[in-house]
């Protein structure tokens, strides 16, 4: 066995059914079903282990390991799982983090012993909170209408925007919002977007658009290419891409053009400031709400906040935890592969 990268997720298919593959090899991953779980009285889903073969060594980084390729080769499969399996059952799949939900297995159990209370540079959880205004944007109170006119598939485009559930399809429209407004494809957008919405509440510049639109490729397209964007490599910013779409649609003075040129037509009353989405403003008098989003701590899936311990539906390894001295490795979990307790499908994927 060696040294393995262990990630686990609770897989859900349609209203709360479990998948019924119980084991999958994809490319260097293979990926076993631990058992199903409820959730305060709730089907949930399913608990799948992906484990990745890695090379430990004593000076190894071990934060850069559990944060690398073996972490994306490992969500690569849990994904094709989910996916698979909503195919097959002809509804929707949701993937989510159990806490713990990654660290670092051995057969040797010395090995593993001695990675018990290992501090780890890496912080489990993600917190991002997003702020909504509590009765509308105010546009209708600020924007004549008859300013809208000229960009009707601008409207159109930020509605489906809004209509996505998932944020790759989210970033897809708002992508297709930016080309509209300033008339440009891919290769000439960046900058002249950058220069419109630098110097704004929000404080986007240019590096930031910068990645939005570097990420257009992966994923827009699949036809040459062998890596493909999913929900988690757009996660961290489609929020602030949102943002942007409400200045683009409402306040580029010129529409479907690559003039950069800002109109004073609307004000956001809220929003983020910097593109970490830590800070935020308020405009004074302003009534909103705040919504929290928590993630893993790579942002790939929502975290699962109900305290109750998954360690018996996980392998024993050495799981990444947190407490208030940081984050350290626990030796945890003792459920074995032999105790597998159903028949499901198994399924073997190649890359």
């Amino acid at each position: 066995m060696g040294w393995h990268l262990m990630r686990a997720a609770l897989v859900k298919v349609g209203d709360g059914a479990s998948p019924r593959i119980s084991h999958l090899q994809h490319g260097s991953a293979d990926v076993v079903r631990t058992r199903s779980v409820s959730i305060k009285g709730n089907t949930a889903g399913a608990v799948f282990v992906a484990s990745v073969p890695i090379e430990l060594k004593p000076d190894s980084d071990i934060a850069e390991i559990i944060g690398g390729q073996a972490r994306r080769d490992a969500e690569a499969a849990l994904g094709f799982l989910a996916r698979f399996s909503a195919i097959e059952a002809r509804a929707t799949h949701e993937l989510s983090s159990p806490q713990p939900f990654i660290g670092l297995a051995s057969d040797n159990m010395d090995d593993l012993a001695q990675l018990e209370g290992h501090r780890v540079a890496l912080e489990p959880i993600t917190m991002r909170i997003r702020q909504e205004a509590e009765a509308s944007m105010n546009i209708l109170e600020t924007v004549d209408m008859s300013e809208l006119a000229d960009r009707n598939s601008g409207i159109v485009l930020l509605a489906e925007a809004l209509n996505c559930q998932s944020p790759l399809g989210r970033y897809s429209q708002l992508v297709r919002l930016f080309e509209r407004a300033f008339g440009l494809g891919p290769g000439g957008l960046t900058e002249p977007l950058a220069r419109f919405l630098t110097g704004g509440n929000h404080h986007f510049d240019a590096e930031e658009v910068r990645k939005w639109m570097n990420a257009r490729s992966l994923a827009i397209h699949a036809d040459r290419r062998d890596e493909a964007y999913l929900d988690s490599d757009v996660r961290p910013f489609e929020s602030r891409m949102l943002e942007a779409g409400y200045d683009v649609l409402l306040n580029k003075a010129e529409w479907h053009t690559k003039s950069s040129e800002r109109r004073k037509t609307w004000m956001p009353p809220s929003g983020s400031r910097g593109a970490g989405n830590e800070r935020m403003y308020i405009q004074q008098g302003q009534l909103v709400k705040l919504k929290s989003d928590v993630f893993d701590g790579f942002m790939a899936y929502p975290l699962i906040l109900d305290r109750a311990s998954f360690a018996d539906v996980l392998p024993r390894a050495a799981w990444l935890t947190a407490n208030s001295d940081g984050s350290q490795l626990k030796v945890l979990g003792d459920w074995e592969a032999a105790r597998s307790i159903d028949d499901a499908q198994e399924i073997t994927q190649d890359e």
